[in-house]
């Protein structure tokens, strides 16, 4: 009963402190402010953060891309994909948890859409083997708040499919 005594109390202070300001007009613009000004850093903060991990995506998709283009031009050489996980991690942004680590894999299919283990080419016969190399890149980025629905850090990933021939 003491506790809604001491409420009651407060609010009824409250009240008064906000009447006298009412009446007398000044400083009302500064309450306004502070009342209107952590909404708005909130909404400044998720649209900065929003804008980060847009362009770190577009990083990401950005280095795939780099190694695609590098498959296309220099072929893998008897299923050798280390030139190109190079070529994606030379293109990558700098990491923020953890090291890149791109997954290449080189694949091959007959055109009836069968796939061929190792790429043998006698395993479409009367027709050429079509190679493909899949480039799959993934990150956690941390976010600077944490926002209702949305882990921290969020997973952000890529990946290019292209075929070689």
């Amino acid at each position: 009963m003491t506790s809604l005594r001491f409420l009651s109390g407060a609010c009824a202070a409250v009240g008064r402190v906000l009447r006298r300001i009412g009446r007398e007009g000044s400083g009302i613009a500064a309450m306004e402010f502070a009342l209107i000004a952590p909404l708005l850093g909130l909404i400044l903060f998720g649209v900065l953060d929003y804008g980060l991990v847009s362009a770190r995506k577009m990083a990401l998709a950005n280095a795939a891309r780099a190694g695609a283009q590098y498959a296309m031009i220099r072929r893998p050489i008897q299923g050798d994909v280390s030139a190109i996980r190079q070529a994606v991690l030379n293109a990558a942004p700098e990491p923020k948890i953890g090291a890149h680590d791109p997954q290449v894999t080189l694949f091959c299919e007959c055109p009836n859409g069968t796939l061929v283990a190792d790429c043998d080419p006698g395993s479409c016969p009367g027709t050429e083997i079509l190679s493909f190399v899949d480039i799959v890149l993934i990150e956690q980025y941390p976010l600077m708040l944490s926002y209702p629905g949305f882990a921290s850090p969020l997973t952000l990933g890529e990946r290019v499919t292209v075929r070689l021939n």
